[in-house]
């Protein structure tokens, strides 16, 4: 990103990393880190693959069919943020049609 490093007191990234490859995601997760201040807080929220496809065929569907090359399960999710100190929160259904996704967040120190 084009700021100066510890320029803002967060940052926030909300449906992202499902259209970034691992290597991208960690690239974007450092320069979220890298532009925030020390006792600041970044903000994410990804989806993911619904847990179960019989009980949400729809968001299921709606997953094979989205843009996002990168769909990753909630497994897959946390071990990508837990490599950069993410607090991992809650899975959550955010919509009608049964997508899921999951919140993190992290104080930077």
């Amino acid at each position: 990103m084009p700021f100066a490093a510890e320029i803002f007191d967060g940052a926030v990234s909300i449906g992202l990393l499902h259209h970034l490859s691992d290597a991208d995601a960690d690239i974007a997760l450092r320069e979220m880190h890298r532009v925030t201040r020390p006792g600041g807080t970044i903000l994410l929220f990804d989806n993911v693959t619904p847990a179960s496809t019989v009980r949400r065929p729809l968001a299921a569907l709606l997953r094979l069919l989205d843009r996002g090359r990168y769909v990753r399960n909630e497994d897959a999710l946390r071990r990508l943020l837990d490599l950069h100190g993410f607090d991992i929160g809650y899975r959550v259904t955010y919509s009608w049609t049964g997508l899921e996704g999951c919140w993190a967040r992290l104080e930077r120190k």
